[in-house]
């Protein structure tokens, strides 16, 4: 499984890191459609081992490396989103740097609004879903 999950995880986030790097390439849209197809892996095991109606410790087994996958990308997003952020903030200075980052071209400024709405997203329904239960 720790295979299949580097298989996973270091195209997936090695073309996140890349993609700004492949702005005015010919090579951005393959570069930004690697990490989205690989997001989908994980779900797709797990749907395979339902409908196969496979093993109840084979379905848990996929179920458990789908949580510790996305667990890894989570990690390593916030690690590569701070260290972004802070060499921007340093480069520009305070978030001048971020806000001219985020309109220089529009698919970083569809991806960024999105990464930035997601994490707000999820932060509020974090925050909703703890005090839930």
């Amino acid at each position: 499984m720790l295979l299949l999950q580097a298989a996973i995880l270091v195209p997936g986030l090695g073309a996140t890191f890349a993609l700004p790097y492949t702005l005015k390439t010919p090579y951005f849209l393959f570069t930004l459609l690697i990490p989205h197809v690989l997001f989908f892996v994980p779900p797709f095991f797990s749907d395979v081992a339902q409908r196969w109606a496979l093993a109840h410790s084979m379905t848990q087994t996929i179920d458990r490396f789908s949580v510790r996958l996305y667990q890894m990308i989570i990690l390593a997003a916030i690690a590569m989103q701070t260290w972004a952020t802070f060499r921007i903030m340093r480069l520009d200075g305070a978030f001048n740097g971020v806000r001219s980052t985020l309109y220089e071209h529009p698919a970083v400024s569809s991806v960024g609004w999105d990464v930035i709405y997601c994490w707000l997203s999820f932060g509020l329904w974090a925050l909703v879903g703890t005090r839930i239960a």
